[in-house]
């Protein structure tokens, strides 16, 4: 007769260990896969949102000063025509700084502040930032590519110029009369770019915005989840060498900055290039993690800005840009 023999409790014991260590070293090496994957993921969306917002940023400001084919700024002494402000105007400082040229002083078709509170240029009211202060930039131009009459879009502004007058009409306005000689249409445009907050359930998202131009208003409209902040810091040529000597912040550019002061309105400077700084904030908390990160946005110290102590993933982008249509004063 044979006996029958199986695995005594000891036996059983230590297999019973064996596998479950070997389940823990899978285990493990699951969750930190799926935390490296989750934190890859997370940084994906950051470069993607940053590189977008450069992107965007930039495109529009290497065309600002863009009037088709005027040789200078649109004035009141080179526009035939020129239409009533939209509904809810947006007016940045300075004498002439809303969306068409008055009488009062240089048209600036660039401009930018810095906010310190939620009203800003007539049209913003929710610019207010919890932990920061962020830019606001203010483009007028118009499109590089010409249309026909024919094509032009009832629910935008165009330029007919030649190279020493023009017209600005809306897209359903006829052109008056008598016509500009070998003029071309451009589609005119007036951007502000801005961050503010919006709530999405229990989470506050900051966000890039942008105000455009259009017949009947200014329409406000979100453009980007998750950027925090955006600065711009502006590169002069202050002895019209044709090299930038400074890169100037928007507040100490303004007429009510401090320091250098008033540069968008002296004469003898020429804005060359532009600094574009991006900061972007994760969408989602993550509680295994805390930033107390110093990101530098230029090389003063309102460029320095410390994270909270909070939960959220950020990443910093910049890129420098050269002003196509440079030698254009500063708006004396």
């Amino acid at each position: 007769m044979h006996k029958h023999k199986g695995f005594n409790i000891v036996e059983v014991m230590i297999t019973l260990v064996i596998g479950l260590v070997i389940f823990s070293g899978v285990l493990s090496v699951f969750v930190g896969m799926r935390t490296t994957s989750d934190e890859t993921s997370r940084y994906g969306i950051l470069q993607e949102t940053g590189r977008f917002a450069i992107s965007l940023l930039s495109d529009d400001l290497m065309r600002q000063g863009y009037f088709g084919q005027l040789m200078t700024s649109p004035s009141t002494s080179n526009l035939r025509t020129i239409p009533m402000p939209p509904t809810l105007e947006c007016t940045g400082e300075g004498l002439n700084n809303g969306t068409f040229p008055t009488a009062n002083g240089h048209f600036r078709t660039l401009w930018s502040t810095t906010t310190s509170d939620a009203n800003n240029l007539g049209c913003i009211n929710d610019a207010t930032r919890n932990t920061q202060e962020s830019d606001i930039l203010q483009i007028k131009r118009t499109l590089t590519n010409s249309v026909t009459n024919a094509q032009r879009n009832a629910q935008s502004f165009y330029l007919v110029s030649n190279y020493t007058e023009a017209h600005i009409v809306t897209g359903q306005t006829a052109i008056p009369a008598p016509a500009i000689s070998d003029a071309q249409i451009h589609e005119y445009q007036h951007h502000i770019y801005y961050v503010a907050d919006q709530k999405q359930g229990s989470v506050t998202i900051p966000t890039l915005k942008a105000i455009s131009l259009s017949p009947a208003k200014m329409v406000n409209q979100p453009l980007l989840d998750g950027v925090e902040k955006i600065r711009f810091m502006f590169g002069v040529d202050t002895d019209l060498d044709g090299a930038v000597n400074a890169f100037v912040s928007a507040n100490d550019m303004n007429d009510s900055g401090s320091g250098t002061g008033r540069l968008w309105d002296d004469g003898s400077v020429e804005i060359l290039a532009v600094k574009i700084y991006v900061l972007v904030r994760d969408l989602k908390p993550d509680n295994d993690y805390t930033n107390n990160v110093v990101y530098h946005m230029g090389n003063d110290t309102d460029g320095k800005y410390t994270a909270p102590g909070d939960n959220f993933r950020r990443m910093l982008f910049s890129s420098t840009i050269s002003l196509y249509n440079k030698g254009v004063k500063v708006w004396d």
